[in-house]
Parts: C-alpha cells; sequence; structure tokens
C-alpha cells in the first residue's frame, strides 16, 4: 500500500452541523479513520502513525463544532491549514529537516563575526597553531595540554586556508552548524520529525552559538562531541550491538579530547543505560566495556592535564550565588535559560527517553557542581555549554506535545516562542558583538602607533609578560610582517620557552641593549610610564632612554624611548 503521511489529509466535501452531531458527506470523518487504521496496519507497531493519522482526521468537521464555524465555512477555514501542513510536510519529511537548522546556524553565527577583534583565548589559538611544531611540543608539555588536539586541528586548518580572523573562527562556525543538524536528527529520532525540525532552528538562534560560534576556541567542539555522543547512544540503547557501542566509544573519546571536564556526562549517560536494562537486560552492559576503553585512552591526557591544574586556579569557588547565576552564564540570558528550562520541565515523562535527556541536561552539570563544591573548583559555565541542544529538543518537545490534537496550533505556538526568543535575544545577541563583552581593549588600537611610527632597527619591550593577557601573541599577530621591532630585554624567546611570553633578562648585563629606539607596550595608565616595569629593565631604560612620546589607547601605554648618545 503506498505510504501516506502523516501530515495530509482530504478534507470533507460537505460538512453538516445537526442536533444529532456531525454528518459529512462525500468523505465521513468516520470512513476516513477506518482508513487511516487500515493505514496504520501497514506501519511497525502501528500506534504512533495511528494516532497521528486520527489526529489530522478530527481537524476536518470536528473542529468546525469546536470553533462554532458554520458548515458552509469549513472548506474555507481548513485549506490554510492543510496548506500549512503540506508545507510542514516537506519541511520534516526530506532535507529540509536539517537544511534549514544548519541555515539558520550559518547564517546567525557568521553575521558580523569580525566586529570583535580576536582576543588573548583566540590569539591563544592563533600562537599554539602557528609556532613551529617542536615549540608546539614544549608548550602543550607545560600548559593547556587539554586543548591539544583543538590546536592540532586549528594547524591544519591554518597551513590550508590562512589565519586571518575569518579563517581562525570559522571552524567553530561549521561545528555550530554541525551541532544544529544533530539536535534536528535526535529530536526526530527520540520524538518526530517537527520536533526535531523546531528544536534545530531554536538553537540556531541561541545567543550562546553566536557567542562560541564567533570565537576560535574549542567549544563548540566540545558542544558537537557531546551531541554526537548522545546521539550514538540512543541508536546503541536502541539496539544494542558490539559496533554501536564501539561507535558511541569513538565519540566518548573525542568527548574528552576537546574537554576533559564533559566527560562528567557520562553520569547522564550511565543514568538511560540503567532505565534501558529493564528492556534490553544485559546487552546494555556493553556500555561499561566501551566506556572502559574510551577512558584508559584518554589516560595519557588526563595525567598530563593533572599536572597542569594551576591552569584552572583561578576560578572562583562555587557557591549557591553562582549556581543561580549558572543558567543565564551558559545561555547569556536568563530569561531565554527560564523559558527553555520551564518548557524542557514540562517534557518529563516516566520513560527511557526522558532518562536520556534529563540525563544529559541535568546528571553532568550537577555532578561538576557538585565536585567543584565540596572537592576541586572546575565549574566554568562555557564548560557546560554541551546542556544547550538537550534543553532546547526538551522544549521543542513540549510544544509540540501542548499541541499534539490540533497540529494547526504547532506553527501558532511555534511563532509565538520564536518571536518571543527573538524579541528577548536581541540584546544578548548585540551583546556578544561588541568587543567590551570579552576584552576592554584592542591589540589593533595597541600597535597603530607602533606602524605609523616604525623604522628599521627598532626595538619592543612588553611588561606584561602574563599569559593571561597574551601580550606578546596578540602584538605579534597585529602587526603586519614588514613592521617586526626585535624584541629587547629578554633571555629566551616565547617560542623558546615553550610559553605565552618571552623569559625575561636576569642581570644587568643581559638587559643591555644597541636599539635606537624602544617600544614600550604595557597595560595601565600611569601618569609614570615606567612605573611597575621589572627592576633591571627599568634601570636601563631610566639610564639609557628618554620617552619621546606616549599613547594612552584604550586605557593602555604605548611608549616610545630614543636612546641618549653622549659626545
Amino acid at each position: 500500500m503506498a505510504e501516506r503521511s502523516v501530515f495530509m489529509v482530504d478534507l470533507p466535501a460537505q460538512t453538516q452541523i445537526s442536533a444529532g452531531g456531525v454528518e459529512t458527506t462525500g468523505h465521513p470523518t468516520g470512513a476516513l479513520r477506518k482508513e487511516c487504521h487500515r493505514n496504520a496496519a501497514d506501519e511497525p507497531n502501528g500506534g504512533p502513525t495511528q494516532r497521528t493519522i486520527e489526529q489530522t482526521a478530527s481537524l476536518t468537521a470536528d473542529d468546525a463544532v469546536a470553533d462554532g464555524t458554520a458548515a458552509e465555512g469549513t472548506a474555507a477555514v481548513s485549506l490554510p491549514v492543510v496548506l500549512a501542513r503540506r508545507i510542514i510536510d516537506v519541511l520534516v519529511s526530506g532535507p529540509g529537516l536539517v537544511i534549514l537548522p544548519l541555515l539558520l546556524t550559518l547564517a546567525v553565527a557568521t553575521h558580523r563575526m569580525t566586529s570583535v577583534t580576536l582576543w588573548r583565548d583566540e590569539l591563544a589559538t592563533w600562537w599554539a597553531a602557528t609556532i613551529p611544531f617542536e615549540d608546539f611540543v614544549r608548550l602543550m608539555q607545560r600548559v593547556d595540554a587539554v586543548h591539544a588536539t583543538y590546536y592540532l586541528i586549528m594547524r591544519g586548518w591554518i597551513e590550508i586556508f590562512g589565519d586571518s580572523p575569518t579563517m581562525l573562527r570559522m571552524p567553530s562556525v561549521l561545528a555550530m552548524a554541525g551541532v544544529a543538524v544533530l539536535v534536528a536528527v535526535l529530536g526526530r529520532k527520540l520524538y518526530d520529525p517537527v520536533t526535531g525540525l523546531f528544536a534545530g532552528l531554536l538553537f540556531a538562534v541561541q545567543p550562546a552559538v553566536s557567542r562560541y560560534g564567533q570565537e576560535a576556541r574549542g567549544y563548540a567542539f566540545m558542544v558537537l562531541a557531546v551531541t554526537l555522543s548522545v546521539l550514538l547512544l540512543a541508536r546503541a540503547l536502541e539496539k544494542p550491538t558490539w559496533w554501536r557501542f564501539l561507535g558511541y566509544a569513538v565519540t566518548v573519546v573525542f568527548v574528552g579530547a576537546t574537554n576533559l571536564l564533559a566527560l562528567v556526562m557520562l553520569v547522564g549517560h550511565a543514568a538511560a543505560v540503567a532505565t534501558a536494562f529493564r528492556t534490553h537486560g544485559r546487552r546494555v552492559l556493553r556500555w561499561l566495556p566501551a566506556v572502559s576503553v574510551a577512558v584508559l585512552a584518554l589516560i595519557p591526557l588526563v595525567m598530563c592535564s593533572y599536572r597542569q591544574r594551576d591552569q584552572i586556579a583561578w576560578l572562583p569557588r562555587t557557591d549557591v550565588d553562582r549556581v543561580l547565576a549558572a543558567p543565564a552564564a551558559v545561555f547569556l540570558s536568563g530569561e531565554i535559560a527560564l523559558l527553555l528550562i520551564g518548557l524542557a520541565v514540562t517534557a518529563f515523562r516516566f520513560d527511557r527517553r526522558s532518562a536520556l535527556m534529563f540525563g544529559w541536561v541535568a546528571a553532568g552539570p550537577v555532578t561538576l557542581v557538585l565536585i567543584s563544591r565540596y572537592v576541586t573548583t572546575l565549574y566554568e559555565p562555557r564548560y557546560v555549554l554541551w546542556v544547550i541542544p538537550g534543553l532546547v529538543i526538551l522544549a521543542a518537545a513540549a510544544v509540540r506535545g501542548m499541541t499534539r490534537k490540533q497540529l494547526r496550533l504547532v506553527a501558532v505556538h511555534a511563532v509565538a516562542i520564536a518571536v518571543l526568543l527573538g524579541l528577548i535575544a536581541q540584546g544578548p545577541h548585540h551583546h556578544v558583538r561588541d568587543s567590551v563583552t570579552r576584552q576592554n581593549f584592542s591589540y589593533d588600537a595597541l600597535v597603530k602607533p607602533i606602524i605609523d611610527g616604525y623604522r628599521p632597527g627598532d626595538g619592543i619591550a612588553y611588561v606584561e609578560y602574563e599569559w593571561t593577557f597574551m601580550m606578546k601573541p596578540g602584538i605579534a599577530y597585529s602587526l603586519p610582517d614588514h613592521v617586526r621591532p626585535k624584541e629587547v630585554f629578554v633571555t629566551r624567546t616565547a617560542e623558546d620557552a615553550g610559553w605565552w611570553g618571552p623569559t625575561e633578562c636576569a642581570t644587568v648585563e643581559r638587559c643591555e641593549t644597541d636599539a635606537p629606539r624602544i617600544w614600550l607596550v604595557r597595560l595601565g595608565t600611569d601618569d609614570d610610564p615606567l612605573v611597575a616595569v621589572s627592576d633591571l629593565p627599568e634601570a636601563v631604560l631610566r639610564a639609557q632612554y628618554t620617552i619621546t612620546q606616549v599613547w594612552r589607547p584604550q586605557n593602555q601605554l604605548v611608549v616610545l624611548l630614543t636612546r641618549n648618545y653622549r659626545g
């Protein structure tokens, strides 16, 4: 029997309303329901398709009675409904299910993607991805091993596409677009095609998608890896074969390689496996060896990252205030977070599907918060961005569930929520495209005086060597190739030191330089530009150089000093 779309239904030729109820001629509703039952018999398990077709059938004469519509007006009222159903049918039954979320995510994530200059974290990416490979290895042995996989991806990418701001950020854009596709596919698999499409579109317009889709860091890849792992776990629990669990194990390694802290997701996965045990028995326990192999593969990275644990020592203690602020910090909008969480809660059911989804969005983050509260501080909002895809799927499922008996209301509710989200998200979307959201100064502004006044033979000194401000990588990236002042007051370059900045000279003799002019770049707005310069360089500068000019771009200091020549 030819397959009928669950969203396409023939209109009755004529509907009459009488005291006894609703009567139809030409194509009675009762006959249509019988036909729907026959079609449902051709479907596996029969149930879902049968129910959906009955619901669409009930949107004929029955809706006319509910709305108080006269018989002769039924066809006119139903025509837009049928057209809407057919449009939805085309979107959800073909490539539109993934293409629309993909295109919308690309459009949102690329909008004004270069309006914000590269900030210090992105410059760390550029530095690690462009220094010679042996220097890169030294750097990873000392710091940022947790991001090594992402840096390796970026090394290959830059080799092919270059290191412009657009190209540096494009991998994150593509990763977020991939997440939107996975969200649509997962929503369809766990719920239905309409839920999948709506979830994919909801994900695309999240402010956090713009923020981290426009950033040359690995968080978009982390979200991609976690979402892919949930999809493959759902497939493995549906049919618990070794091959499916092997594919899932590979994605767990991918998750750990993008961000080790994202492995707390396994707590939620364990809950989903335990729930599936009641129906699939011991076969789902294949999850245990699959996860064990994946974790063993990550042990070298875990050990190296543990030695570098001081790298996250800056994280503040996780207290009640941080927990309460978490939704707004993750979604970059408290209103959007509350709306999606509220919708997601209404989608809860006591079944395997909810165990998987709520394990995804709740168990992992709660585990990370508890560890951060009572063991060691690990929580940072961007480390749990991977909950966003799960919450938008649940929110979409909630909207779909509210309108299941009257399909035509899906579009109305979806549009209403989309408009509401659009209004709320305007501020956050503009905010993430503002440079002050990431860093309160621009390296481009710092290097402008140097570019305008550079002379061959000039030297340059950075007062702030700390990696937290990436002064050395920032200036190096922003200066054009023909402007390359020589570093002074250093004994080892940043590349040789395996660090973000050079090693400063330790004796006066080593601090001596013959540079006729020196550009001093530093943070702060002190009246005396040489205040807080390290002791030895400061002594050399005060004794042998004179301040010629001072610039104060964006509350920073750029100082030009000229050597004192005595006759």
